[in-house]
């Protein structure tokens, strides 16, 4: 098994990250292409560094991506179908969840698609309302206490196939707040 890498996302990789998750969202979650999870306005927060977005990388392919808003939602996490059950959507949310932890996030919301309902589950999210839909798009609401929750720390040793990389002069908490702030 390769490495994987999980990083931050930098300014040119945005657009290729969230098409990447387009990709993905179109193939589990509406494959008949009915509709979308677009919004390029949205871009310029991720390459700004004012919205987190991580990715996992197998050296140069990207196989996974997380992303959030407003460091309260987590608004993507797609991991490429071959590279699925491996531990990255884990350590992706893992990272991602540390990182809004780091700015003082104490709860985290998302919307679940019935596909991901499982992992969200297993991770420690709870379903805040009933099953919804809304323009055809099929989701749960559910939440995540930060205060409470195991999750929320770097990639561990049961994925020793997964490094965090930020740069090579710090630790990968030190580098998101720098990152963030």
């Amino acid at each position: 098994m390769n490495h994987i890498t999980i990083r931050p996302v930098q300014p040119e990789e945005v657009r290729p990250a969230i098409d990447f998750a387009q990709r993905i969202f179109l193939q589990f979650v509406r494959p008949d292409g009915s509709a979308t999870d677009e919004n390029r306005e949205q871009d310029e927060y991720y390459k700004s560094g004012q919205w987190l977005m991580f990715l996992a990388l197998d050296g140069d392919r990207l196989v996974g991506m997380a992303c959030e808003r407003d460091n309260t939602h987590i608004r993507k996490l797609y991991v490429e179908q071959a590279y699925q059950r491996q531990g990255i959507a884990t350590a992706l949310m893992d990272t991602l969840i540390a990182a809004m932890k780091a700015q003082g996030t104490t709860q985290i919301t998302l919307a679940s698609s019935d596909h991901a309902l499982p992992f969200y589950t297993r991770y420690g999210f709870v379903p805040t309302g009933p099953r919804q839909n809304s323009n055809g798009l099929i989701f749960t609401p559910m939440a995540y206490d930060c205060t409470t929750c195991r999750g929320g720390h770097w990639p561990s040793a049961s994925f020793p196939h997964i490094i965090m990389r930020t740069d090579a002069q710090c630790t990968p908490l030190q580098s998101i707040k720098r990152i963030i702030t």
